[in-house]
């Protein structure tokens, strides 16, 4: 039992490590207009994007994104792409909810 819980306590550690230190993240890019498909990817290398995160909120947070910055994010994403899993709703309305355009749509401004 002791055994057990400390492979257990080792992979958790493990995964971890690789997600703090090898810069990965889940990455959701819904379906765009040009040629990609709604997906979850699992990516390296991304240090502009946050754990979980989207092309769309990413440059929302940016303070001068240009027209095409969601097509050229998920066009760099697909280089380092490690998993593509299907596309997860859920998964994307997370993201969404912490980009900085929906904090201050439902702000309340005082006149």
């Amino acid at each position: 039992m002791k055994f057990i819980f400390i492979v257990c306590l080792g992979i958790c550690f493990s995964v971890t490590a690789m997600v703090i230190l090898g810069g990965l993240r889940v990455v959701v890019v819904p379906a765009v207009s040009f040629s990609t498909a709604p997906a979850t990817l699992v990516v390296f290398n991304a240090p502009e994007f946050h754990y979980i995160d989207s092309p769309i909120a990413m440059c929302a947070r940016k303070s001068f994104a240009t027209e095409d910055c969601e097509e050229a994010a998920a066009y760099d994403l697909l280089r380092n792409t490690i998993i593509n899993l299907p596309f997860s709703p859920w998964l994307h309305d997370f993201a969404l909810s912490r980009s900085p355009n929906t904090l201050l749509k439902d702000a309340v401004l005082r006149g």
